[in-house]
């Protein structure tokens, strides 16, 4: 059975004689140090040696075990080499040297019997003594995905294993040096597994929690017990066996401490010393009934393993591989799942919007604005319960999370995979299925269900794979769904084009809809119809700055190279945003020498990309071994090359990659199945044989695809595919040829077996006005104009701007001013190109004009200005600045705060203009505008600081709040500020307080000036002494303490410290007490003590188990103190602490109830809570009521069914005698069909005909009318419409407003809604062109079209101007064109896009940009 290696594993077979391949279970036995199979294993009768008992083979011991288990064993034992001497000449071998040939020696054995068909059979592993420390470091080192050995290990029994450390550590010293002495007389050495034996170390302390982690994450897929010795033992080495006994100590070798692993509750004793804890005399040794019992239990557990585990197992094990897991950067290096940060923000914007919107900014192109910290979200949180905006307490199930295409989606789910699989959630569910849904569109089963979809996804390579896909189908099917977490990549990728008369709709619509889901798509894929809503909307964002510093030091192998990419990355604002997305950082990592840092001094994204397409295509070069004189070019010499050298010698795969990504933007499409790539390799491939040189392309990744079905490729980034799409049109825009525009969604497979795919071929300017608009070619453009520059210089750039400004043109104005300074930004300022620089004045002069405009009273309503984007030249607005009057200027000032960026040019610019000489409002403005921007000069920090001292109070004011907002003031400015803190002018002082505190370090003299001030009898300078020492982290313990008096004792007046506690809880947590303290006077809500512990969100765990007891206090206000306190903590309270609030709940006092109604909203998940809130919808106090209805209306998902209110609650709210109450049961019946609608209709009917003179009947019932306009009686439909001619404006505007946000509004209803554009109100104006503006895009062109005709001069105007301001905030475009057909104009916006006739409508337009005064260079001819 096998061949006699001392130096190696052997596994033999013990029993049966036979190898038996149709069995159940494989036992291993592996012996300890020093000794060998069989002897390990057999029990000798001391008077007659001849006599020997092995336990492993007797066929009344273990193999009877096995049978009275159920279970057929083959039974092994394991040879490996643990002798204590070895040959003189052997290299040491590490432990894990011996682990990685003990699982290699098994994994050899078990293929020399079974061939490769049977990995799949359990193994229990039986480990004596260091064999167990060896077996468990083999498992821990061992990747299950590469190992099948781990993979079937389903128990271990270890005897007597010293996990931490044995008893022989106590004869170490000497003994270990008289066995090196004995070793050198046989020409032999000590091994290195003595060194297990000694006492406990960090390395085998730190296995051992490998191993525990290990464990607890396969959880009952792994049997674990131990027994440990009870026994002494002499603690006499070989080689000193005749030296007198009374020599050495009788000790138990490895005592219960070392033998017991933590995560094993109850090992057991076996009353023997060491050597005998693996002999046993036969089979009515007690001590081997107890251990045969033991395996008896074991195997029988590893027997009764469902099918269903045994398939998560095969998922988790076969599907969830590190290789389909793995993370690679462009070296090809593995990238560590510790540095995928994955960072998550709640979605806030409505998702509305139709199409596939795309934002023209850059940061918000690439999604890299930092969202505010109350939207981020952790990966491993989405799933804990949360509170939304609207007060509902929720625990996410299903969620769907967006992101824009190439920003890492699939990274998120094999990170989620990977979390899983080490243990996040797995509390929470058995398994997780991760499905690439572009995979179900090639699927072609007999049958569209679950179990087809298993079997084909999961188990094809399974020997089991029907009855696995069966067993997970049935589980999943059969109410335990719950169990299972399904991640879905790509929605959008598979919702587009199914057919309703198909079976894969249903099948989708039903893994859509399982209880716990996370979905991923790009950012405006809608739900198919009969989906059920997520919970919870997310979606992906870009690194955050200290990310992208741990990544840099993750992936650079030198500190002068993480300096210098630091460096750059700061000296640059564009690279500075690239850099936060995942991919790009690495490609800048990848591609980073010391000339890139050189390279275009003036900044823009194509020569960034340039740069980065560069050094991608030298290692491209290496790889596909291209050539020069027939023969292959060296690294040196790639290195070297040029670029345009480079394009040439790569001339035919740079074709093909132009043609890939251009097609591919034309069509939409961003993942290239293998029909793409062949029917695009014809157009564009010169020959080139894709599965050659595809595999070499730095600028491509695999995606994943169905099997059998090839790979599919995709960019990089989407960047990279716009980027190379810019290439192909800046190509045939030099030449002069037209774009070959393939129509990949119009593929046809003819009979002849050919892919047939129209050709449209298109002109380069009639390309450009068709798409300039589009927001999916935003970025494209800017690369076009960047190439267009660099490749064909002065000309082709004139021409090219001369096309974009040519019709058709926007008649709103922002959509072309973008498209305008976009392209600008990409083409450097040359005095080699004079035609494009007299367009360039041109172009910048209408930009002027624009800032001039969006300075006057017309734009004060928009939330997004053109001068606020990153591209608009710093050359148009200095000279506005210069030239403008003091009132234009500071209505400049004012525009300018919410720039992102400002650069030094204009700070300095904007500088100049402070001082005693110019206009205080000027200055105030200037002041402000500097309050929020913070790159200054050393000039202008003193100019600032000299405003200190201005004559004009709020100048000083202001001076003080713009310095305070610099960290690391001028070290010369210093001294200055510390000496007004003598000035006599306590106003003066204060403002020094303020800007010093803000310092990032200061000196102790200074710190001690500040707590002197915390005295002082001036309020404004105390609390200016206080909110300085605020900024501080790190002070001294006497400033701490007198600051915690502050607090404790402190009133209202010195919430300002509240701050300073909040900032840093850690650091001063052993305060808390002091805190606490203060808690239970009557007067706790002043207390300022109470004020810092409700500032935490959410609540610290001491506040709230200090709140708790204040329930039951005699004083009504501690106790509505506190319920308010613990109504904010979404997290489960006590159960005593829920009683208290129930009780609370029937307190005679009104406001105590319905407070404690708000509390008790946040538990509703507890049938006891959810009951006693429903009985509170009969309460005495509307108020009860009201809140009662409303936390059963938000938490209604969260209630258990038995909990729930019945018809006859909502019908008694629906006749409630107040209408906050009655709109309550109203929303709660319609929402949750618990009545009938006629009843709702007749309450609502009622409601209306009561007196209603102060409008709280209609202000309640607004909304809920309006989102149901549609379906209204005809009576109440009329009702509503009159409402828009309210006298109360705020009627008025209420119904606007709720129109705007109702899904479906009859076009009746548009006519009664154009009233409200002559409103007096500007702010219902407003509202009721954005409602038109969504309603108008659900009626017929034609009805569109005559709308608009139909509208009188001023409402028209209105309407226009209201398009205009929304044209800023969100994409919308509106141009016409002259056809075949006539004129016609086309709007494009977030609501859909519309096709109408422009008859009539063309001087409507003009006279509607004239009363708006729009640029005169903008008032569109057609």
């Amino acid at each position: 059975m096998s061949t006699e290696d001392n130096e190696g594993v052997v596994l033999q077979l013990v029993y049966p004689e036979h190898v038996d391949l149709d069995t159940d279970i494989d036992i291993i036995a592996i012996h300890g140090l020093n000794t060998r199979s069989p002897y390990t294993w057999e029990w000798q009768d001391r008077n007659n040696p001849e006599i020997k008992v092995n336990w492993l083979t007797h066929e009344d011991m273990l193999p009877k075990a096995a049978e009275r288990a159920g279970i057929r064993a083959r039974i092994f034992t394991c040879n490996w080499p643990a002798d204590v001497f070895q040959r003189a000449t052997s290299i040491q071998k590490p432990v894990n040297m011996f682990s990685q040939l003990l699982f290699e020696g098994i994994q050899r054995g078990l293929r020399s019997m079974d061939g490769h068909g049977r990995e799949d059979r359990p193994i229990l592993f039986i480990a004596s003594c260091i064999g167990g420390i060896i077996l468990i470091n083999a498992l821990v080192e061992t990747e299950e995905a590469f190992n099948p050995v781990r993979r079937a290990t389903r128990g271990i029994l270890f005897l007597a294993t010293p996990f931490r450390g044995t008893s022989f550590e106590d004869v170490a010293a000497w003994a270990e040096r008289g066995l090196e002495v004995l070793g050198r007389i046989q020409d032999r050495r000590t091994s290195t597994l003595l060194n297990i034996v000694k006492g406990s170390n960090f390395d085998l302390e730190s296995l051992v929690l490998k191993f525990t982690k290990l464990s607890q994450e396969r959880g009952s897929l792994c049997q674990l017990f131990n027994f440990y010795e009870g026994e002494k033992t002499i603690l006499r080495p070989r080689g000193f066996r005749r030296l007198p006994r009374i020599l050495f100590k009788d000790k138990v070798l490895v005592n219960k401490s070392s033998a017991t692993l933590d995560i094993i509750p109850n090992p057991m004793l076996l009353d023997r010393p060491h050597v005998l804890m693996n002999k046993f005399r036969g089979p009515e040794c007690s001590d081997y009934k107890i251990v045969a019992g033991k395996i008896e239990e074991m195997l029988k557990k590893i027997r009764e393993t469902t099918p269903r585990e045994r398939a998560d197992v095969w998922i988790r094990e076969k599907c969830y591989t590190e290789d389909r897991l793995k993370i690679e950067r462009l070296s090809g290096a593995k990238l560590p799942m510790e540095s995928c940060y994955i960072n998550l923000a709640i979605v806030e914007q409505s998702r509305d919007v139709k199409g596939s919107w795309v934002p023209s900014s850059l940061p918000a192109h690439f999604k890299t604005e930092t969202p505010n910290e109350d939207v981020q979200v952790q990966l491993s949180a989405i799933f804990d319960y949360r509170t939304t905006k609207n007060g509902a307490t929720i625990e996410p199930k299903r969620i769907l999370i967006r992101g824009r295409a190439g920003v890492g989606k699939t990274t998120l789910c094999k990170k989620i995979v990977h979390d899983f699989i080490h243990g996040t959630w797995s509390e929470r569910f058995d398994r997780i299925l991760w499905l690439p849904l572009r995979r179900l569109k090639t699927w072609k089963p007999r049958e569209y269900n679950l179990e087809e979809l298993f079997q084909h996804e999961y188990f094809s390579q399974s020997r089991k794979d029907n009855q696995f896909a069966r067993e997970l189908s049935d589980d999943v099917s059969g109410g335990d769904g719950a169990k299972t977490l399904f991640v879905f990549d790509g929605l959008d990728e598979v919702v587009s084009g199914l057919s309703t008369d198909e079976n894969l709709p249903q099948l989708l619509e039903t893994l859509l809809n399982q209880p716990h889901v996370i979905i991923t798509s790009r950012p405006h894929a809608k739900l198919p119809t009969n989906v059920h809503p997520p919970d919870l909307e997310l979606e992906t964002i870009g690194f955050y700055p200290h990310q992208v510093r741990e990544y840099i030091r993750r992936v650079c192998d030198s500190e002068g190279k993480i300096a210098a990419i630091q460096s750059y990355i700061r000296q640059r604002e564009l690279i500075q945003g690239l850099v936060r997305v995942p991919i790009q950082l690495d490609a800048l990592c990848f591609t980073w020498n010391d000339s890139l840092r050189h390279e275009h001094t003036e900044q823009t994204l194509t020569n960034t990309y340039q740069a980065i397409e560069h050094r991608l295509w030298k290692k491209d070069m290496l790889r596909l071994r291209k050539k020069h004189d027939q023969e292959i070019l060296t690294q040196d010499q790639i290195e070297n090359l040029p670029m345009p050298n480079i394009e040439h010698r790569m001339e035919d795969e740079l074709l093909f990659l132009e043609g890939l990504a251009f097609s591919g933007l034309h069509n939409d499409v961003i993942d290239f199945e293998s029909k793409h790539l062949d029917k695009i390799s014809s157009q564009f491939g010169r020959g080139l044989v894709l599965d050659m040189f595809l595999p070499h392309i730095s600028f491509l990744r695999t995606s994943e695809s169905a099997v059998g079905q090839g790979h599919n490729y995709h960019f990089l980034h989407l960047t990279f595919q716009e980027y190379f799409a810019a290439r192909y049109f800046a190509r045939q825009w030099k030449l002069g040829t037209d774009l070959a525009c393939l129509e990949l969604k119009a593929l046809e497979s003819r009979e002849d077996g050919n892919i047939y795919c129209p050709n449209n071929e298109c002109k380069t300017i009639r390309y450009i006005q068709s798409h300039k608009y589009n927001t999916r070619y935003s970025v494209f453009w800017r690369f076009v104009a960047g190439l267009v520059y660099a490749q064909g210089g002065d000309i082709h750039s004139n021409n090219l701007f001369r096309a974009i400004e040519d019709s058709p043109r926007d008649l709103l104005g922002p959509a072309h001013q973008r498209l305008v300074m976009h392209c600008l930004s990409e083409v450097p300022s040359s005095q080699e190109m004079p035609k494009f620089n007299q367009l360039r004045m041109k172009l910048e002069d209408h930009l002027q004009q624009w800032l001039l405009f969006e300075g006057s009273s017309y734009a004060t309503y928009t939330r997004q200005l053109l001068v606020w984007e990153r591209e608009f030249p710093d050359s148009v607005l200095e000279a506005t600045i210069l030239n403008a009057s003091n009132e234009v200027k500071i209505s400049i000032m004012h525009k300018l705060v919410n720039k992102r960026h400002i650069s030094s040019k204009i700070v300095d610019c904007v500088g100049s203009y402070l001082g005693d000489e110019f206009d205080s409002l000027l200055e105030a403005a200037i002041l402000f505008l500097f309050h929020c921007h913070n790159s200054w000069s050393e000039e202008l920090h003193q100019r600032i600081f000299v405003l200190l001292t201005h004559q004009t109070p709020h100048i000083r004011h202001d001076a003080a709040e713009a310095l305070s907002q610099q960290p690391h003031l001028p070290k010369n400015l210093i001294p200055s500020l510390v000496s007004l803190l003598n000035n006599s002018d306590e106003e003066i002082r204060s403002h020094a307080v303020t800007v010093l505190g803000n310092q990032s370090t200061l000196p102790d003299s200074i710190i001690q000036i500040m707590r002197s001030l915390l005295d002082h009898p001036n309020k404004d300078l105390k609390h200016s002494a206080a909110r300085a020492l605020c900024q501080h982290s790190a002070l001294p313990d006497n400033v701490i303490e007198d600051m915690v008096n502050l607090l404790k004792w402190g009133r209202e007046t010195e919430s300002d410290l509240k701050n300073y506690f909040m900032a840093h809880l850690p650091m001063l947590k052993h305060y808390i007490g002091d805190m606490m303290d203060s808690l239970d006077r009557t007067s706790l809500q002043e207390c300022l003590g109470y004020k810092v512990l409700r500032g935490f969100e959410p609540p610290l765990p001491e506040a709230i188990e200090t709140m708790a007891p204040l329930l039951t206090h005699p004083e009504s206000n501690v106790r509505e103190i506190a319920v308010n306190f613990l109504s904010r903590t979404a997290t489960m309270l006590s159960e005593e602490t829920i009683r208290d609030v129930i009780v609370m709940s029937k307190d005679r006092g009104s406001g105590l109830r319905y407070k404690a109604v708000d509390c008790l909203s946040t538990q509703m998940t507890k049938l006891e809570v959810s009951q006693t809130v429903v009985s509170l919808l009969n309460d005495s106090d509307s108020e009860v009521r009201y809140r009662a209805a409303a936390a059963i209306r938000r938490n209604w998902t969260l209630i258990p069914d038995a909990g729930r209110p019945g018809r006859e609650a909502v019908m008694a709210l629906l006749h409630d005698e107040q209408v906050a109450v009655a709109t309550g049961g109203i929303e709660l019946g319609w929402q949750h069909m618990l009545v009938d609608q006629s009843e709702i209709w007749k309450t609502v009917e009622v409601w209306l005909e009561k007196p209603d003179p102060t409008k709280t009947i209609l202000f309640h019932l607004t909304e809920f009318l309006c989102k149901r306009l549609a379906s209204l009686p005809e009576e109440m439909y009329h009702r509503v419409m009159a409402q828009l001619k309210d006298p109360d404006k705020n009627i008025r505007r209420l119904t606007a407003d709720s129109l705007l946000h109702s899904l479906a509004v009859p076009e009746k209803a548009l006519r009664n809604i154009s009233a409200l554009l002559r409103d007096p109100y500007a702010s219902t104006r407003r509202e009721a062109a954005h409602a038109l503006l969504r309603h108008l895009m659900a009626i017929p062109a034609e009805s569109f079209s005559q709308f608009l005709l139909d509208l009188d001069s001023q409402s028209f105007n209105e309407l226009y101007r209201g398009w205009s301001e929304d044209s800023y905030v969100h994409h919308m475009v509106w141009y016409a064109e002259v056809d075949a057909e006539g004129q016609f104009a086309y709007l494009d916006t977030r609501y859909g896009s519309k096709r109408f006739s422009f008859a009539g409508l063309e001087s409507r337009v003009r006279e509607a940009q004239r009363s708006l005064k729009h640029p005169a260079e903008y008032r569109v001819e057609i």
